[in-house]
């Protein structure tokens, strides 16, 4: 699991970034034909897919993200997700996180108030218009020029970015805007919607909006036992409803119950029920 945009700042070889304050941009660039991987998000992220696409799991689905078209992602979401590269150009991507202080301090000197039926979304897809992706090549030039350490300079672009939604994506402000979405989810409903993933406790923590121990201690409040236990009694119990009632095989039923090889699935299953998977069979 990634936390962006922290992560991919430790990867300069793979992630150019320009940092200054209020805001970050990162040019994140591969060239596997696919990458995959989690991610949870600390900041609001336009995200500008440049070549390749990027499918993204939501709790409420999946979202692709196709060349040339840019996504708002929210903050405290967590996401498996797929990167495609295409076969000459590999998979490239233009990152912009936004601080809430840079986002509010714009928005007063312009006069923009947040709009209360907005409703918020996990993520946000619109096709950009033409003088956007010309915005948009005139932060890559600044990559590989001198003026990338010019605060004042990039200042201004980020304002002028700001500018361009206002104007032309007006949706995305509004999204910027709206200040929902709190940190604490409701530990009932992501465990529930997320204990078939293959994820760690970290990562149910994150998900959750929790760091691990308030998870570890919430999660004793509301399910009186712990976390560990909890996600081997609901994958087990949907393991043995699957190998009984379906037509999946063992292999594909490790896979759907959150186990990453069926060794480690058998051993599980084994010390649950006392026997092994493939009797049931």
């Amino acid at each position: 699991m990634f936390k962006i945009p922290e992560d991919l700042l430790q990867m300069p070889e793979r992630h150019q970034s320009i940092e200054l304050e209020g805001c970050t941009i990162i040019e994140s660039c591969h060239h596997e034909t696919l990458v995959a991987d989690s991610i949870y998000v600390n900041q609001r992220v336009l995200l500008c897919i440049l070549s390749g696409k990027i499918e993204i799991d939501f709790e409420g689905g999946t979202a692709a993200i196709e060349e040339g078209q840019i996504g708002l992602l929210n903050k405290n979401v967590y996401a498996p997700y797929r990167k495609f590269g295409t076969k000459d150009q590999g998979y490239a991507s233009v990152l912009f996180f936004l601080n809430e202080d840079f986002i509010n301090q714009f928005a007063q000197k312009r006069n923009l108030k947040p709009n209360k039926s907005t409703q918020d979304y996990e993520q946000f897809i619109t096709e950009p218009t033409v003088q956007f992706l010309d915005f948009i090549k005139s932060v890559l030039n600044l990559f590989y020029s001198k003026l990338k350490h010019d605060k004042e300079l990039l200042q201004i672009k980020m304002t002028e970015l700001l500018i361009y939604l206002t104007n032309q994506h007006l949706e995305i402000i509004e999204q910027l805007l709206s200040g929902h979405n709190p940190n604490k989810k409701d530990l009932v409903e992501v465990m529930e919607q997320n204990y078939l993933k293959y994820a760690s406790l970290e990562e149910f923590a994150v998900m959750s909006g929790r760091s691990l121990a308030t998870f570890k201690r919430d999660f004793k409040e509301v399910f009186n036992t712990t976390p560990a236990k909890w996600l081997k009694q609901k994958r087990m119990d949907h393991a043995i409803y699957l190998l009984k009632h379906t037509n999946s095989n063992v292999t594909e039923v490790y896979n759907k119950v959150g186990f990453i090889n069926y060794a480690h699935f058998s051993r599980a299953f084994k010390e649950h029920f006392g026997y092994g998977p493939g009797s049931i069979r």
